[in-house]
């Protein structure tokens, strides 16, 4: 928890910083192959919602090197946000936000709570980190 009126408000001002940048850029760039075979995964050509076991059967069949969680996570949210690339495209987004603040929460118990603003701010500030925040991939989650 932060404590410190000032930090909190900078972090807060940091979260929405990015969080700008990314939303800025989430149509900026077309769908990709790699996008799109995410949400043949995930179940977004299906003709009915999948189940989670629908999602891994669909990702063994195709290509056996993947791991399951993050596309059985990006059909839930097809099914509560719809299957736009936009949509899609949010969950990267909610997922970058959620890792600065664990970040921020790691660094915080381990250290200080000024090491732990710090730390979410070099999150925030690495360039592959905000590129994925607008992809469809797992990488954000990751």
């Amino acid at each position: 928890m932060i404590r410190n009126p000032a930090l909190l408000a900078t972090f807060i001002f940091l979260l929405f910083i990015m969080s700008a940048f990314a939303f800025a850029g989430i149509n900026a760039d077309s769908i990709w192959y790699d996008e799109y075979l995410a949400l043949f995964y995930a179940g977004a050509m299906a003709e009915s919602p999948s189940s989670p076991l629908d999602v891994a059967n669909r990702i063994v069949e195709n290509e056996s090197g993947q791991a399951t969680f993050y596309y059985v996570l990006l059909s839930a949210w097809g099914g509560l946000a719809g299957w736009s690339v936009f949509a899609a495209r949010m969950l990267s987004l909610l997922a970058g936000v959620l890792a600065v603040a664990w970040v921020y929460r790691l660094a915080a118990d381990m250290h200080t709570t000024f090491a732990g603003f710090c730390s979410a701010a070099i999150v925030v500030g690495s360039a592959f980190f905000n590129v994925y925040l607008h992809e469809i991939r797992v990488y954000s989650l990751l």
